[in-house]
Parts: C-alpha cells; structure tokens; sequence
C-alpha cells in the first residue's frame, strides 16, 4: 500500500506535537503516533497489520473529512462527527465529554516590591522535588533587614538583591507533603525552616554554616527564593529542625532569625555566671539577647536605646534589668564607674553610635560581639581595643547546629520567644503588619495561620 494522498486522509490527532494518521489495507483509519506505525506511543491503539502507513501533519489536508474542523499546526484533539457530543475514541466507541475541571485552589503569597508596600498575589500550589518538602505555613514574622532592604527600598546588590519572590525569611509550620529522597521529615512534623538554602558542599556549609555559603546555590528565603509569607512554603529538607512539642509555631518563627542570632553571639563570647552584660539596642534581637543572657546565668543585664518606647518594653518584657538612653554617665553609675565597663557587651542597635558605647563600655579583658548590621564605625584601636586586650567578635546569624541547640534549651529553659511579638496579624492582612512593624512603636510583628491539628 502506498502513501495516501490527501483526499484519502479521513481523520486525524495530535500526538506529542505532531498530527498523524495510520491507515490499514482494510481502509479503517486508525490513529497513532509519528514514527510507531505498531503501537501509539499512548497504547490508544495497536496496529493489525504491518501494511501500515503513517501520514505526518505536513500531508495532512486544511480540512478534516469526517469532522470538518480545519487542519493546522495547532491540530485538534480528535473528529468528532458533526453535531455529535460525544468525542469517537480511535476504536469507534464513544466517550462521554469530560466536565470542566474546578480551578486548582491557588496560594496567598505576600510580595515586597519596595516603596513601603506590600502586595497580595494568588500564586499556583506548589508541588516539592526531590529532597523538598511542602508546608502548610503556621508564622511568619517580620525582620528589621526585611524593612531596611527590600520593604522601604531594593537596597541588595548582585546575588544578594532581592529576586522579586514571596517575602518572609523567618518561618515556622507543618509538614504536608514531601518529595522524593526525604529521609528524616515526616507529613504531620512541626519545623522551623533556617532561612538559608546552602550550596550544601563548601566549608561553610559542612560546618553548619549556610549563611556563609560561598556556592553558587546560595539563596535566603523571601529574597533569593519564596519565602514564608504565604499559605505554603516549599522547602529544602536540609533547611528544616524540628520545633519541639513545648515550643509554639511562633516560638519557632522568631527562633528562625533573630533569637538563632541573640544565641549564637551570647555563646561566641562565652556568656556565663561570671558576666554582666550590656546590650545597646533594645530592638527585637537586643530583647532576645537580654532574655537568653540572662537564661544562661547572668547576674545582671543592662540595656540601652534612645527610644524610650523601646526601654519600657524591654523592662517589661524582663529582658533587662535595667536601661539607659546611652550616655557615658549613665553607663558609668550602673558599670563600676569610669574604667569599669561590663564583661560582656553586644550590639544589636545596628549604628555606628551604639556599637562605640558597646566597645567603650566593655571592660578591660572583656569581650564584645557586633550583630546589628549596618553603621559605619570609627573607633581609636589602640585606646579603645589593643591597650583594653579586647575580644571583639562579629556575629552573623547562627549555625543549623546551634539552633537545634537553642531549641532544646528554649523548651528546657521554659523560654518561649514569642513574648516578642506585640502584633499578629492574618496573610489577607501583611500590608498592615508591614506598616506596624516599620512604626516600630511596639515589639515583633508576625503573619499567622491557624493549625487544624489539635494541641499544636
């Protein structure tokens, strides 16, 4: 049997981008696809005779015969007999019409495209890969970097700029789905998500340390890839510890930055007994190094901001025992006097005038940690830091190690972080959490999402 020629051609099908047509000796078309003249790639049909002959989109004519739909590049999804319903299957039985699909149930994800707003989009439910999981979001708190850098404005520069992605780097929530590959993470796990995805192979990530990561792989959620300010949050598994039973979702939101980052400067100067410790800013991290300072023995914990809004909180939370606006006299009455200073001394302010009163006020041998990011410092290294024999350490968030760590105490400890939070507010709600957050007239701000699981 020859090829056919176009007016022999009586129906067709599109078939992995291409329209083909077999037709046996006995003159029934059968459908198949381009190049598998014995079996359609999909299994609709196997042939009955070798005498077959496959007929590409290109021979096929404008103008299908039996259905009398036009032929193009776009095909059509099979004849259908003029004013039949019913689709005709390859074999000639009839197939019921499909009924139209709901629409898939979209996620509310809050973006961050700088000039103090936020928008609320509807974005498609993401499905995990291998080594991710998927989580139902449960908290998502605010981050002082989330306003200075992308909310106000785009500050970020190359990898470090924020990419346009769903906001919110400090996450807490429930697993729902995981992907291939996951061996440690469970559906129904209660995790805290660290908020850096590494490389997972250089140094820096071998030590725990994914905030360091010098790969090409590197990416903050909410500023290289969506982060937790949506109804779901997909996930490395290597990104995720588990939120111990005695800790809230919003315990674990704000462990995920700023108390992860109050630990692990405490535990680089060796906080103890021994110590007493000045903290100069009384922001979120500054109450949070207050809290953990004094939950790991110290006697006394002195605190200081310009903001007297700010102190009050402090005092009340009992983050401090006492607070000063910051001046050297202030200082000196509370520290020994001139030439005394604290043990230990960290900065959360951020500026370039709190970090000089952390480093002035530390005491002779003391140790001081630099966390606020930001200022410009200019200081007399030999009077304020050789001639001192000052340890000075600057402090970057924390290691997956030692937020498990701080996990575990938190619940041993009692702690919960939460008592940070002033404001919740729900997803339909995060352009106003951003305008309370950004007055900075109260405590933390965190988005939240209600759990359907009892007793989490």
């Amino acid at each position: 049997m020859g090829r056919p020629s176009s007016s022999e051609v009586t129906g067709h099908r599109r078939c992995r981008g291409r329209v083909v047509l077999l037709r046996g000796p006995c003159g029934a078309a059968r459908w198949g696809a381009a190049g598998a003249a014995s079996r359609c790639r999909y299994g609709l049909l196997r042939a009955r005779s070798s005498d077959v002959v496959v007929v590409v989109a290109e021979s096929l004519p404008t103008v299908c015969k039996r259905c009398q739909q036009t032929i193009s590049n776009e095909g059509v999804t099979g004849c259908r007999p003029s004013g039949d319903p019913w689709g005709v299957l390859p074999w000639g039985r009839r197939r019921r019409p499909e009924p139209p699909r709901a629409k898939e149930p979209e996620v509310r994800a809050a973006f961050l495209p700088g000039g103090s707003r936020v928008e609320l989009r509807e974005v498609p439910d993401p499905a995990p890969g291998h080594g991710q999981v998927l989580l139902a979001t449960r908290a998502s708190t605010i981050c002082g970097s989330d306003l200075r850098a992308i909310y106000r404005e785009h500050l970020g520069e190359g990898p470090e700029a924020y990419q346009g992605v769903v906001g919110g780097h400090e996450p807490a929530g429930r697993v729902i789905a995981v992907g291939t590959g996951v061996e440690r993470t469970a559906v129904g796990d209660r995790v805290v998500v660290y908020h850096i995805s590494g490389c997972g192979q250089c140094d820096e990530c071998r030590r725990g340390y994914q905030i360091s990561c010098t790969g090409a792989g590197r990416a903050a959620y909410g500023w290289q890839r969506d982060g937790g300010h949506a109804d779901l949050l997909l996930a490395e598994e290597r990104d995720l510890l588990v939120l111990p039973d005695e800790l809230t979702f919003l315990d674990g939101a704000v462990v995920a930055c700023g108390f992860g980052t109050a630990y692990e400067a405490l535990c680089r100067v060796g906080v103890s007994g021994r110590d007493r410790v000045l903290v100069t800013g009384l922001g979120p991290v500054g109450c949070a190094i207050g809290l953990l300072a004094k939950a790991m023995g110290s006697p006394l914990v002195v605190g200081t901001d310009p903001s007297p809004a700010r102190r009050a909180l402090a005092l009340q939370l009992g983050a401090v025992d006492h607070t000063v606006s910051g001046t050297d006299e202030e200082l000196d009455a509370l520290l020994d006097g001139p030439g005394g200073g604290a043990e230990v001394a960290v900065d959360a302010s951020g500026n370039g005038r709190g970090q000089l009163t952390a480093l002035r006020h530390t005491r002779r041998w003391g140790r001081a940690a630099l966390v606020g990011e930001g200022g410009q410092l200019s200081v007399d290294v030999s009077e304020v830091l050789i001639h001192r024999q000052l340890t000075v350490h600057g402090s970057w968030v924390t290691s997956t190690g030692r937020m498990s760590e701080l996990l575990a105490n938190l619940a041993r400890w009692d702690l919960h972080p939460q008592v940070l939070v002033s404001d919740t507010f729900p997803i339909a709600e995060a352009a106003e959490a951003y305008r309370v957050a950004d007055a900075a007239t109260g405590g933390k701000v965190g988005i939240t999402w209600p759990d359907d699981e009892a007793g989490a």
